[in-house]
């Protein structure tokens, strides 16, 4: 039991690896007592050397290093004052066992991280197991990191032409920010010149529209042209205010086509370039038969014409639509004839290919050709307008005769302008077909007729031309 005083102002003591900070005033009222289990070794550790302190009513006085050694009988034991001294520790070790010396050892872990604007903690723990350990923790300041500011600036508030912005540099860490500086106004800024260009290819001529903006209204536009086959240029149309040109097309060329637009302040603006390539005439090649239906076992005989000029080859070749299959029936050879013997009923579609001198190679449109003679599938077919601008309306009409009744028709189309194929209506019963023109341009059109049995025979072409 201890009664007493206790203090840490009395300074620090060293002892046995330890650091001692606080102490027990040896005073009048001041008692410790407590019962030794066997005869051993009392250590007290004072503040002071040469001074006593009373054991059992026995003064024992402090050696030069502030320590009182003494042996006690197993039993009671009292420590009071002698002279005024200070303990700061005291140990009871009995006989036969030894006071283990403590040695801190530390190991450091941060537990709070310090940020921009408040302190951390370092927290020190003792891992050493020898001895007794006074101060197992102890904690160490993290200062605070302070902000960090980029040297750019960061725009937080846009200006617009009548309301000031702002700007500041910003914590590369936080969302602290500093310098705060105003964006003035931008009041109401002259948007610069600008043009856009458009065109739209017809089958003999380019219309141009162009659109400016920005500058100082009041805008005129002239329409210029480099023929990059001749490394020329060309006037198409000089300033005006009119927006739109429309070109013919001329020769054969890769041509470029500009528009400068300026404005009422006299600034002139070019647009992009917009290209135009007008490919030399395809040589015309055809192919005719000598009849458009026949007998199984009759001779057809195809004939190909050409103005490829001389040293022309030709071949044929067979479409059969009930199969879906394709036949050589003469590789290229400088024959332009071929004799056919007619198989089974049905619809042969024919072609030729034409290559000429330098190796080049044109196809003729096809020649529909019906087997079977009278009660043979075959169909006829009309069409309202041959020429038409776009979204017209045009009705083909497909009548299927032969075969076995049940007829369905479908009805594709051929684009010569974009060399694409398109299907307008898949088998269906319907035999009046509403199409609606669409861009300019030169189309094939052709109605495949299904029988009850599953026979397909296709009709004769039908042209449209769609122009502006």
């Amino acid at each position: 039991m201890i009664s007493g005083n206790l203090a840490s102002n009395k300074g620090t003591v060293t002892y046995n690896g330890l650091t001692l900070t606080q102490c027990l005033k040896m005073e009048s009222s001041t008692s410790i007592k407590f019962t030794a289990p066997s005869a051993g070794k009392l250590t007290l550790v004072f503040g002071e050397s040469g001074k006593n302190v009373k054991i059992n009513g026995k003064k024992n006085a402090s050696d030069s290093n502030c320590i009182v050694t003494v042996d006690v009988a197993a039993g009671s034991v009292e420590i009071t004052k002698g002279d005024t001294m200070n303990l700061f520790y005291m140990i009871y070790t009995p006989s036969g066992t030894s006071e283990t010396t403590h040695t801190h050892k530390y190991e450091s872990k941060i537990t709070k991280q310090a940020t921009c604007t408040e302190t951390g903690v370092l927290t020190y723990t003792c891992t050493s197991t020898t001895g007794t350990c006074d101060k197992k923790t102890y904690t160490e300041t993290i200062p605070a990191t302070g902000h960090k500011f980029s040297t750019e600036w960061t725009v937080d508030v846009e200006a617009t032409e009548t309301t000031p912005g702002s700007k500041s540099h910003h914590c590369t860490v936080c969302d602290a920010k500093t310098d705060v500086t105003v964006i003035p106004a931008t009041g109401t800024v002259e948007k610069p010149l600008t043009i856009t260009a458009s065109k739209t290819e017809a089958d003999k001529t380019v219309t141009f529209t162009a659109k400016a903006a920005g500058g100082k209204e009041g805008y005129t536009y002239k329409f210029i042209v480099y023929n990059k086959t001749t490394g020329t240029w060309g006037l198409v149309q000089n300033y005006s205010s009119k927006n739109t040109c429309t070109w013919t097309k001329g020769s054969a060329g890769d041509r470029y086509f500009y528009v400068d637009v300026k404005d009422a302040a006299g600034n002139v603006v070019r647009s992009e370039a917009l290209n135009v390539k007008i490919d030399a005439a395809t040589p015309k090649v055809t192919l005719t038969g000598s009849s458009e239906t026949v007998n199984a076992g009759a001779k057809l005989t195809l004939t190909a014409q050409t103005t490829l000029g001389s040293g022309c080859t030709y071949k044929f070749i067979i479409f059969n639509p009930s199969t879906n299959q394709w036949f050589k029936l003469q590789d290229f050879s400088s024959s332009n004839t071929f004799t056919w013997t007619a198989g089974s009923d049905g619809t042969r579609l024919f072609y030729v290919d034409v290559k000429d001198a330098d190796g080049n190679v044109t196809r003729s449109k096809v020649v529909n050709v019906t087997i079977g003679g009278e009660g043979a599938l075959s169909v006829k077919t009309t069409v309202s307008v041959k020429t038409s601008k776009p979204g017209d309306k045009i009705t083909f009409t497909a009548v299927g005769t032969g075969g076995k009744a049940g007829y369905t028709y479908k009805m594709v189309v051929y684009n010569k302008t974009t060399k694409t194929w398109g299907l307008v209506q898949n088998f269906s019963t319907n035999n009046k077909i509403t199409w609606t023109a669409g861009s300019a341009g030169d189309r094939e059109f052709y109605i495949d007729v299904k029988d009850a049995d599953g026979k397909v025979v296709r009709s004769s072409v039908m042209n449209v031309k769609t122009s502006n």
